[in-house]
């Protein structure tokens, strides 16, 4: 029977945070076997709208190093660092059923943005035999992003044991119809006005899609480019009438001019008529009655001037006249114009809104989904050299990127065995993804002044994993993202932007226009970790700590969190008990 010191010495290892060496380890004493394995995982991360969410984590560890530990702390929700729900379970107090938690109660960000529902799951700990186990099953909750079930029917399983044989973390997560908004809500729901965008942007928008583009809605480009057409060239004929209309309204001020002038030429001229007869004692009568050799000089020159600025003044509403009759004209042709624009106006409208309907249905596609998954995370660490062991399995099938078949196109066939597949295939994958991608952003970047739209950065299976030694314990450690996605600021100028958009956290906006936060989603961010001491006639210098693999994903700290603590100090309770009723029997 392990004695009542050593047992209150294992809770003071795990509040400790179940350090894997002490003094005593490192005399020359005989040792026992011993080991330690922690399986931690993240089940989801979720950063969108100024909001930082986690679901599901996890960490799941047991330990024979100084005493026997067992336990596992769950926290179903982490909303902008505020945990919720936190549960740890020892062999004490569990097993233990978790229920689901919703953000809502944390999260002020409107639900139609991004909601989530933590995993529901049952968490255990035990010691059977002297092999403590502690472990965890569940599902993955829900989580929508612009009204987008991102999760589908996943589920996992969580497992860290260590027997006289060795030490063992592992983990099981299945993915089902994991997906992504589409990218026509991905935008719209970002702020961006499709509709406001040139037709060149969106015809390139349409044409950098994956595949080829149904003769339907290649029709209906080719008609809204004709009827673009028919509208530039209507606009040009109606400026160039604006610019005879423009002409001919200056002849007619110029005309009328003339007429002014002539009218008052002949004023003057009729008031010299009527001196010249005053001069000479006459009447107009009278001097029409006598003879034209007896009319006065003055008179008849002044008669003469007369009739000039008579014909001048009626060639002068002569002219103004015509620059009226051809104003008249020039404003027909204005209206004649103007109409036809109206009319090459709305037949671009309609095949815009032709083309738009099409573009909304071959946009409505998930930036990237997923039919299927199964990652399995392991490490394991024995008595030998051979038995350290640290893989990640598994297979994915049926991934798509906007609605392209990637594992066809990049040659992989209908699955990939994550097991065989090599770091270099995985690459082809991810590039895949993003050859994909880039032309599509391509097309938005610059389609007007201002507008960004970063091209997504995908990973599938972002994998690691490392064996050794420290000291006397064989070590084994391995980790992997199932799915890392991030689209970084938008910006987004007022002209295309869609009016009306809701103040939001994580959305600035301003005058010109308007920007986004980052948006970074991680799936299935899983850890193993195994060290495990053979038993020995002497003893052997123990290294505390063992360092982290280099390189891939991060592989969450090694440390117990604080709920082990905890559970730590229920050991060092029980030991305590143990120990006053031992000493109540030897009394």
């Amino acid at each position: 029977m392990r004695s009542i010191p050593r047992l209150a010495a294992a809770a003071v290892a795990l509040g400790a945070v179940l350090p894997l060496a002490t003094a005593a380890d490192a005399a020359t004493a005989p040792t026992a076997t011993a080991g330690i394995a922690q399986s931690r995982a993240t089940l989801v991360k979720l950063s969108a709208f100024g909001q930082n969410v986690s679901l599901g984590e996890l960490g799941a560890i047991a330990s024979t190093i100084d005493g026997l530990g067992a336990a596992v702390e769950f926290t179903p929700a982490i909303v902008n660092g505020m945990k919720t729900g936190t549960v740890t379970v020892t062999p004490a107090s569990g097993p233990k059923d978790v229920a689901s938690v919703s953000t809502g109660a944390v999260s002020t960000i409107p639900s139609s943005l991004l909601s989530a529902s933590s995993p529901a799951a049952r968490l255990a700990a035990s010691i059977t035999g002297g092999a403590p186990t502690a472990g965890l099953t569940g599902n993955l909750g829900s989580a929508k992003l612009l009204g987008t079930e991102l999760l589908g029917q996943s589920q996992a399983t969580v497992t860290s044991g260590v027997s006289a044989a060795g030490s063992s973390a592992g983990k099981v997560v299945t993915l089902r119809n994991v997906g992504l908004p589409t990218l026509m809500d991905l935008l719209n729901g970002l702020g961006l006005d499709l509709s406001a965008l040139p037709l060149d942007a969106v015809r390139d928008l349409l044409r950098s899609l994956p595949g080829t583009l149904a003769p339907a809605i290649e029709a209906l480009m080719t008609a809204a480019q004709t009827a673009q057409a028919a509208v530039d060239t209507a606009q040009a004929e109606l400026d160039a009438v604006k610019a005879g209309s423009a002409t001919a309204q200056s002849a007619v001020t110029a005309a009328a001019a003339g007429v002014t002038q002539a009218d008052a030429a002949v004023a003057v001229a009729n008031a010299a008529v009527n001196t010249a007869l005053s001069a000479a004692g006459l009447t107009m009568a009278a001097y029409q009655a006598l003879p034209a050799a007896l009319r006065p000089a003055a008179v008849t020159n002044a008669m003469t001037d007369l009739s000039n600025a008579q014909t001048a003044a009626a060639a002068a509403q002569a002219a103004l006249a015509a620059a009226d009759a051809a104003y008249a004209s020039a404003q027909s042709e204005l209206d004649s114009a103007q109409a036809a624009l109206d009319a090459a106006l709305a037949a671009l409208r309609v095949a815009l809104d032709g083309v738009l309907a099409a573009a909304a249905g071959v946009l409505d596609q998930p930036l990237v989904s997923v039919a299927s998954a199964t990652v399995e995370s392991s490490a394991k660490a024995g008595a030998t050299a051979a038995s350290r062991v640290a893989t990640v399995t598994g297979s994915i099938s049926g991934v798509k990127v906007l609605g392209a078949d990637v594992l066809a196109i990049a040659g992989l066939g209908s699955t990939v065995d994550v097991l065989g597949t090599a770091s270099s295939t995985l690459g082809q994958l991810n590039a895949q993804v993003g050859s994909i991608l880039s032309p599509v952003f391509a097309a938005l970047n610059g389609a007007v002044a201002g507008l960004t739209v970063p091209t997504p950065s995908v990973e599938f299976l972002t994998k690691q994993t490392s064996i050794g030694t420290d000291g006397a314990f064989n070590t084994a450690q391995a980790g992997v993202n199932a799915l890392t996605i991030k689209l970084g600021s938008i910006s987004i100028p007022t002209p295309v932007a869609l009016p009306g958009l809701p103040a939001l956290p994580g959305v600035s906006q301003t005058a010109t226009g308007i920007s986004t936060a980052p948006i970074g989603i991680v799936m299935g961010q899983l850890s193993e970790s195994a060290r495990f001491r053979p038993a020995s006639l002497r003893g052997a210098p123990i290294t505390p700590g063992a360092p982290a693999p280099q390189g891939g994903p991060s592989l969450p700290a090694t440390g117990a969190p604080a709920g082990l603590a905890a559970a730590a100090l229920l050991i060092a309770g029980l030991a305590i008990v143990a120990r006053r009723r031992s000493a109540d029997v030897v009394g």
